[in-house]
């Protein structure tokens, strides 16, 4: 029995952790469906680009042809004995594509743009998995403080519910003050237990940030978490041509134009130079080595040229060129909706900063303000609705001063964002 306690105890712990943020990071890093389809479409592009550059060198080939043949009539010339058909032949044959109107290398250009585009993208994407995550952690801790600034408020009038009370049983204090205390009670129970489900919920939605978690893993309990220090440093002005979302479109765009080049060469006339070298041996024949080995080698130069087609190729290259300028509004489009997110998220800043700094001297006048009158109180100068109306507003300006740093660190973690740095920011 002891020992089945023992391992139910085991159990319950090896599937109970507790994550603070940069764990949470890590894990949402390890196992995001996006980041590892981003990885792969790079590690594709990495084999395209090699397939491409490969097409320059040479190719060698091997043949090997083992069985029988014959013609009609039948010609016994070769073989000196009557009837005798089989044959083997061995052929090595070394080719070099020379020329081929330039379609080698626009395929090269395209897949070494592909490349560059599947870098980007992945460091965008991981990127946003982190700022994902941060946010979603930032938001639950906030609620998390909120809690704790809720629960001391709630400890604190039930305290002085009880002392009123006292003095009421007392003669000291009027029954109005003691009915107040109650409501203000109920009041702050309220707002406490609604933070609590906010807490859940908010635990619900970072933990389906993080991805897929087994079932041995939906216990996770998440550490509260500044996520990014209290004191940050100064942030630049965003570089617009230096963003990972432009760079990604200037590379569209490249190969946009690429992929229109390559239409236009099908409406060009298409000249093919293929060189080949082979080694032929048939072993089947009653002839000696010398007699029946050969090797040969060619150089040719082929041109190709589409004299009436009903006008396909004439369409297509059409197509291709309007397909070319619906792409390019796409990224202009795109590029217009950037600067219009760089230009809200600088404001932002600013304004978070005035809120902050506006926060935080509230937050200290309230100190003294709530000091002041819970003496005065008590010394009978201060109405009771003064005294509960300044808990409550000191509990306001501590909750306010929260969240216009959250704000504030939002707006820090989504420039960071925009500078395409965020992962390495946060991996310091």
């Amino acid at each position: 029995m002891q020992i089945l306690v023992l391992l139910l105890l085991f159990q319950a712990t090896a599937h109970s952790a507790e994550f603070d943020f940069k764990a949470a990071l890590h894990y949402a890093l390890e196992h995001s469906p996006k980041l590892n389809s981003a990885q792969r479409d790079l590690n594709i592009s990495v084999l395209e680009d090699k397939s491409a550059r490969a097409v320059f060198w040479p190719s060698l080939d091997l043949s090997l042809v083992n069985g029988f043949q014959d013609t009609s009539p039948t010609s016994r010339i070769n073989t000196g004995t009557v009837g005798n058909t089989a044959t083997s032949t061995a052929v090595l044959g070394l080719t070099e594509n020379l020329y081929d109107n330039g379609i080698a290398n626009i395929k090269s250009d395209i897949a070494e743009i592909k490349l560059k585009q599947s870098q980007l993208s992945l460091q965008k994407t991981r990127n946003q998995i982190c700022l994902d995550v941060a946010l979603s952690y930032l938001r639950f801790s906030d609620l998390s403080l909120t809690e704790k600034i809720q629960l001391q408020q709630l400890n604190y009038l039930k305290k002085q519910s009880e002392q009123t009370n006292r003095g009421f049983q007392q003669g000291f204090k009027p029954r109005k003050d003691v009915l107040r205390f109650e409501t203000q009670v109920r009041r702050a129970e309220i707002d406490y237990f609604l933070t609590q489900n906010e807490i859940a919920r908010a635990a619900a939605e970072l933990r389906k940030t993080l991805g897929d978690l087994s079932a041995g893993e939906e216990s996770i309990n998440f550490k509260t978490d500044s996520v990014v220090p209290n004191k940050v440093h100064e942030i630049g002005k965003l570089d617009f041509e230096k963003h990972l979302d432009y760079r990604i479109s200037v590379l569209q765009k490249e190969s946009n134009s690429l992929t229109y080049d390559l239409s236009r060469t099908r409406n060009m006339p298409e000249f093919f130079i293929n060189s080949n070298v082979s080694y032929q041996n048939d072993f089947g024949t009653g002839n000696n080595v010398d007699q029946r080995s050969l090797v040969s080698w060619n150089a040719l130069l082929t041109i190709k040229y589409n004299l009436f087609d009903w006008g396909i190729r004439r369409r297509e290259k059409a197509i291709a060129y309007e397909k070319m300028f619906q792409s390019n509004n796409t990224q202009e489009q795109t590029l217009i909706d950037l600067k219009q997110q760089l230009g809200s998220v600088t404001l932002d800043l600013q304004q978070n900063e005035r809120n902050l700094k506006i926060a935080e001297e509230l937050l200290d006048l309230e100190k003294k303000n709530s000091e002041i009158l819970q003496k005065e109180y008590y010394n009978g100068k201060v109405q009771f609705l003064d005294f509960v109306t300044g808990l409550k507003d000191l509990a306001d300006a501590e909750v306010k001063s929260i969240h216009a740093f959250s704000d504030y660190k939002k707006t820090f973690l989504t420039i960071k964002y925009h500078e395409g740095n965020l992962y390495e920011y946060l991996q310091k």
